[in-house]
């Protein structure tokens, strides 16, 4: 489980998933949708930034720690734990794309990650649940909605 360092060259691609680690947001998803990029792209970086939610057992987070750990030096996988704002700012100044998956349909709170990436004008690709349907609505070109199948969130 490294530290994501890795300076933007202008050529990698920098996927970025900010928020808590929790089983509700379907990461592996997005994981197994990352390494079938990674074939076309080997540049691209797949940067996972959060930490276990207090509410939540540790064996989800524990789990995907385990598949960074597998995968992450040969596939550029990183899982970094909660961050300083500075070093967060930075981390999405760089980010290519930001990922926002969730597959909790019941709760309309509020995306605290949604709310923290807003000023840096990134391309978002996120679920089509009530939570982001509610901040962005059907409107084109605000974001790329997708179900959490990993071929949906590949193409």
């Amino acid at each position: 489980m490294g530290t994501w360092k890795r300076e933007n060259s202008g050529r990698d691609i920098n996927i970025v998933s900010l928020g808590f680690i929790r089983k509700s947001k379907g990461l592996e998803s997005l994981i197994k949708a990352f390494l079938k990029l990674h074939v076309d792209y080997p540049n691209s970086n797949l940067i996972l930034v959060g930490g276990k939610h207090p509410h939540d057992s540790d064996s989800y987070f524990e789990t995907l720690q385990k598949t960074v750990k597998n995968k992450g030096d040969q596939f550029n996988i990183f899982l970094t734990n909660f961050v300083t704002e500075k070093e967060l700012d930075n981390i999405i100044r760089k980010a290519s794309i930001i990922v926002l998956l969730s597959k909790e349909t019941n709760f309309l709170e509020a995306s605290g990650a949604l709310a923290r990436i807003s000023d840096f004008n990134k391309p978002v690709i996120c679920s089509e649940i009530p939570k982001f349907l509610g901040e962005f609505g059907r409107k084109p070109n605000c974001c790329i909605m997708v179900d959490h199948d990993p071929e949906a969130i590949y193409n």
